[in-house]
């Protein structure tokens, strides 16, 4: 299961992936990576901060992926599929376990 740090080095790795600089705490665009946001998203305006970080990370690695690597009709679902469960979860630890799962299926076609 991802823990908060695990989330916020999700949402930095993405925007550093993107930006090609070093991205510190809460030092992305929108200040949301920040493992303090996952810490508290039994509060639902964090859980949906949590969501947005997440989903834009997501859809970061998923452009590249589209662009650039060939999958199967299967995986290019899934890559949409990971990112409608980010935003039907209704607690963090579902999003820790789906930032798992995205990780370990696309981390080796953005790494």
């Amino acid at each position: 299961m991802s823990s908060a740090l695990g989330f916020e080095h999700f949402v930095r790795n993405a925007f550093e992936f993107a930006l090609k600089k070093e991205i510190l705490r809460s030092d992305d665009p929108a200040g949301l990576a920040e493992a303090g946001y996952f810490n508290v998203s039994n509060d639902k305006v964090y859980l949906n901060k949590v969501k947005v970080a997440v989903t834009y990370a997501m859809e970061i690695y998923n452009r590249y992926i589209r662009n650039n690597c060939e999958l199967s009709e299967s995986d290019y679902d899934d890559l949409n599929n990971f990112v409608n469960s980010v935003l039907i979860a209704d607690n963090a630890n579902v999003i820790g376990n789906l930032i798992d799962s995205y990780k370990k299926k696309f981390s080796p076609y953005y790494s």
